[in-house]
C-alpha cells in the first residue's frame, strides 16, 4: 500500500495575483491537477493550500480509490516572483 503524501512533502508554485484578480497570492500543486488555493499573504495561501490538498485527496480517493502522486522533495519548491 502506498504511503499517502502529506501537503508539506509536495512541491508548490506560488504566484502573485494581479489587482484585477483580487491581489494576494495563488498556490498551485503541480503534481495534483486542480489543487490550488489563494490568500492575501504567502503564508495564508500556503495554509489554504493544505486544506485544498485534503479536499483534493478525499475527492481523488472517492473517484479513483488511490492517489497517483510522485512525491517530490521540498527542495524542489518553485516560487515565482
Amino acid at each position: 500500500m502506498k504511503t499517502e503524501p502529506q501537503p508539506s512533502e509536495l512541491a508548490i508554485r506560488i504566484e502573485p495575483l494581479s489587482s484585477d484578480e483580487g491581489g494576494g497570492f495563488l498556490v498551485t500543486v503541480p503534481d495534483l491537477p486542480g489543487c490550488m488555493a489563494d490568500g492575501e499573504t504567502v503564508g495564508q495561501a500556503i495554509a489554504e493550500a493544505h486544506d485544498a490538498f485534503k479536499a483534493w485527496a478525499m475527492a481523488e480517493r472517492e473517484d479513483k480509490g488511490d492517489l497517483p502522486v510522485d512525491v517530490r522533495e521540498l527542495d524542489e519548491v518553485q516560487e515565482l516572483h
